[in-house]
């Protein structure tokens, strides 16, 4: 017999007969349970030759039985009987067993072996691989949006590639051997041993390296305010162009000189940096007060050295004619006029009022100015002798000028047009 409560609540009782597999006859007592989704427990107990087992059976779905049932067996086989109280059919004993399938890469479970999955996130450009591995740097997969690159075992800071993943640039503190000369990173200077474009600062290439060099034009030549070996040079040359004795003053032949250098094309232009005078009598302040007294070589635009220095320049000799233009070009001519009114010590000449063209500013054929001539080298470069008396010419008719350059960074005080060192 069993008494039990049913799916609807109900206690029911009845005889309870189950099949055993060990053959015989098991009669007992259970009780059923309507409770779905619980495990049923089967005890049966033994007297004389009857044995207990417990036994639990899952059944997904249905309502699951709790019993105690008392089994005999006879002759080593018999049979047992199922009963209920609406059905007495006998069935084989049947265990339901659950379980997952296999896991894999891709299914968004990590798994034993992987190390993330993020299912169909999972790529060779994202932080989860396709083969369910972390992507890291030095894999060999570039992890887009955190990785600059990853070239796997050749990552160097020697390299396209450095160890962190980052492309190797100029600036980084890396050298990529046979690209950069140098990189010293935040240290990368215009003015330092390693340039910002990582190349090494050199004479010629356009940086001044501060220290070692005066200047650096980017050029392979003298002549032009910056020597081959970057030292500070004076730059001499006669203009291309010749003029009235109406200059408009000292400050109208000063900037014939200034365009002359920026029309030549070889020479910088007028600026901060640097400036032209004309080498003519100034009523308020001679040449020799004018121009700098520089130790530096005074050179033509052909290079070639005319004297040493300022004092060689008017100790009444120089070295070669001045004769080259802004251009590079040379006067060939037997005569060379141009106009200057000062003597070979830098002075100005006498009476000026009537030898400038009255202060450089008339050219009627009255009047007269003092000239020097670019085809000497002696004293007649700018006092042209004629025996006892200096060379004057007509205003009306063209002389040239001789133009200096002057270094405004060395020698500031001189690039001022008003500036009168005496």
């Amino acid at each position: 017999m069993f008494v039990g409560i049913s799916s609807r609540g109900e206690e029911r009782t009845g005889p309870l007969a189950l099949s055993s597999p060990l053959g015989g006859s098991v009669i007992g007592q259970a009780r059923l349970v309507g409770l779905t989704g619980l495990a049923g427990l089967v005890l049966a107990s033994c007297a004389g030759g009857e044995f207990e087992t417990t036994q639990s059976t899952e059944i997904s779905g249905a309502e699951q039985i709790s019993a105690s049932t008392s089994t005999t067996t006879e002759g080593g086989s018999g049979t047992t009987a199922d009963t209920d109280d609406t059905d007495d059919t006998s069935t084989s004993e049947a265990t339901t067993t659950t379980g997952e399938p296999g896991g894999y890469c891709g299914d968004k479970i990590v798994q034993e072996g992987e190390e993330c999955d993020e299912g169909s996130g999972n790529s060779d450009k994202a932080g989860c691989t396709s083969e369910c591995r972390l992507n890291v740097c030095g894999d060999g997969l570039k992890w887009l949006g955190e990785e600059q690159c990853d070239l796997g075992e050749e990552n160097d800071d020697s390299w396209k590639c450095t160890v962190e993943c980052l492309r190797n640039v100029c600036g980084d503190g890396h050298r990529l051997v046979g690209i950069e000369a140098c990189d010293w990173g935040d240290e990368n200077s215009d003015e330092g041993e390693c340039t910002t474009d990582c190349t090494k600062n050199v004479c010629g290439d356009g940086y001044v390296l501060k220290g070692f060099e005066e200047c650096d034009d980017g050029t392979f030549s003298d002549g032009d305010g910056c020597s081959v070996d970057c030292t500070r040079e004076q730059v001499v040359f006669v203009t291309q162009e010749a003029f009235t004795g109406d200059l408009g003053g000292v400050a109208g032949a000063d900037a014939k000189c200034q365009e002359a250098a920026k029309l030549g094309g070889l020479l910088p232009w007028a600026s901060d940096d640097f400036t032209y005078k004309a080498w003519i009598a100034d009523p308020e302040c001679p040449p020799k007060h004018r121009f700098p007294h520089s130790s530096r070589p005074y050179r033509r635009t052909d290079g070639i050295e005319m004297a040493w220095n300022f004092d060689d320049l008017v100790d009444g000799e120089i070295a070669v004619a001045n004769a080259c233009t802004e251009a590079w070009d040379y006067f060939v001519e037997v005569d060379l006029p141009v106009w200057t009114a000062v003597t070979p010590d830098g002075s100005n000449g006498a009476d000026l009022a009537s030898t400038t063209c009255n202060y450089w500013s008339l050219d009627g054929d009255f009047f007269f100015g003092s000239i020097g001539n670019g085809r000497y080298l002696d004293g007649a470069w700018t006092q042209w002798m004629v025996g006892e008396d200096w060379v004057g010419r007509g205003c009306h008719q063209p002389a040239h000028l001789y133009c200096i350059q002057i270094d405004c960074l060395a020698y500031p005080d001189y690039c001022d047009p008003d500036y009168c060192a005496a």
